[in-house]
């Protein structure tokens, strides 16, 4: 029977790893899922920028606005933050909380740039200049459809308290996007009878496998693919 590594699972495509499957972001919360129902079908689970809970991230999101915009002694922020109150919010209101988080996060940590995020793409000979079309409009169409209906009735707490399959973590330490704060309380929750670890990105966001790509492949060649796999069944 043939397995895989389910490496990361990303709204859009990695060229750091290509010839693995790609799930990260907010694919992850249905790699893990896959992975946990499916276990012989896989060596290993890597999940990057863990989705695991989105009502708890919201929360969590929430209260690193409200408490930046105290620190910042930005009143305007901090009336407009209690008006709207702790998630759930109306649209309106989850966007405002959004710039709001963006806002403040890209003080401590500035997100990957638009132009290093096109470039990166088109370094992949996956891709051409009309994926960069393409891809902003399918990322549309599936959160349009998925959001409010799947995303915010997951809970991999609920729904995949075990995974039996080496697990392992690559989280960004600045991640204000999914926040790893959530991902933590879920790894330490995790029933996984053959073995769990974090890897922290001490000096990324939501993006380690783009912002330290040396550190992810070595890991991910070095540690992940060496401790989980039988090399030998793989040239085969």
């Amino acid at each position: 029977m043939k397995r895989f590594l389910v490496a990361f699972i990303i709204s859009l495509p990695s060229v750091a790893f290509a010839a693995n499957p790609a799930i990260d972001s907010w694919g992850s919360l249905f790699g893990a899922q896959l992975v946990a129902q499916y276990p012989d079908l896989f060596f290993a689970y890597v999940g990057i920028g863990q989705t695991v809970d989105l009502p708890q991230t919201e929360q969590v999101l929430y209260q690193f606005a409200l408490d930046s915009a105290q620190n910042d002694r930005n009143e305007n922020a901090i009336v407009d933050l209690e008006r709207i109150g702790r998630p759930p919010h109306s649209d309106e209101d989850h966007k405002y909380m959004e710039k709001s988080v963006s806002h403040y996060a890209e003080r401590e940590h500035p997100s990957l740039s638009r132009l290093r995020m096109t470039r990166l793409a088109l370094e992949s000979p996956a891709y051409s200049w009309l994926d960069l079309f393409r891809i902003p409009l399918g990322v549309r169409y599936s959160f349009q459809r998925l959001w409010k209906e799947i995303f915010y009735e997951t809970s991999l707490f609920k729904q995949e308290p075990r995974i039996d399959v080496p697990v392992y973590f690559f989280l960004g330490r600045h991640d204000k996007v999914v926040t790893s704060e959530v991902a933590q309380r879920y790894f330490d929750a995790l029933e996984a009878p053959r073995g769990k670890q974090i890897v922290w990105f001490e000096y990324s966001g939501h993006w380690p496998h783009f912002e330290e790509p040396q550190k992810y492949r070595a890991t991910l060649i070095g540690q992940v693919l060496a401790e989980t796999t039988d090399t030998t069944s793989l040239q085969k």
